[in-house]
């Protein structure tokens, strides 16, 4: 896991800084990495969204109501994983 990753985490700031990205009427992108996909699932934010990760995050993933792809991309709304 990276050190930012894990600085996301532990920050006081974490949930707002997910929620703006992900909201579902946000004209923003965001994108998620390796192991990025924990920050949003954390607080449920990828529920109902398809989603690349690595793949030992799968049961995670799934776990948070996201569909797992093994796809090297994938592209969801206005989210792009990888």
């Amino acid at each position: 896991m990276s050190i930012l990753t894990i600085f996301i985490m532990a920050s006081d700031a974490r949930l707002a800084l997910a929620r703006s990205g992900w909201a579902i009427i946000s004209p923003r992108t965001v994108g998620t990495i390796c192991h990025g996909p924990q920050v949003p699932a954390i607080y449920g934010l990828l529920r109902g969204r398809t989603t690349a990760a690595f793949p030992p995050l799968k049961g995670d993933m799934e776990n948070a109501g996201a569909t797992v792809v093994d796809e090297p991309d994938c592209v969801d709304r206005n989210m792009v994983s990888c």
